[in-house]
């Protein structure tokens, strides 16, 4: 990823404009390319809805899924990486 925020503290941040946003409106997500950062969001923001907590398969699956839809999505290793510890910290119960 491009930025060095804590895993945690950007758990918090990313909940925190979440729960911000009125559900009755669609988001609009953007990096430069518009898949690499934002892919990782989408993903991340997908997961999290569907609180789905077969971390591994379904990951693959929605990075997947979404690359169907956009080309590139999640474009590196270390951001698939960044997803899978923030959907693990997130699901663990003394996160949540």
């Amino acid at each position: 990823m491009q930025f060095n925020i804590p895993l945690r503290n950007f758990k918090v941040k990313f909940n925190k404009f979440i729960q911000s946003v009125d559900p009755k409106h669609k988001l609009l997500v953007h990096c430069s390319a518009g898949i690499g950062r934002s892919g990782c969001f989408c993903v991340i923001d997908s997961m999290l809805r569907l609180r789905d907590y077969q971390l591994r398969e379904k990951l693959l699956k929605t990075v997947l899924e979404m690359r169907n839809q956009r080309i590139g999505m999640v474009q590196t290793f270390d951001q698939y990486k960044f997803c899978f510890e923030f959907l693990k910290k997130s699901s663990s119960p003394s996160n949540n």
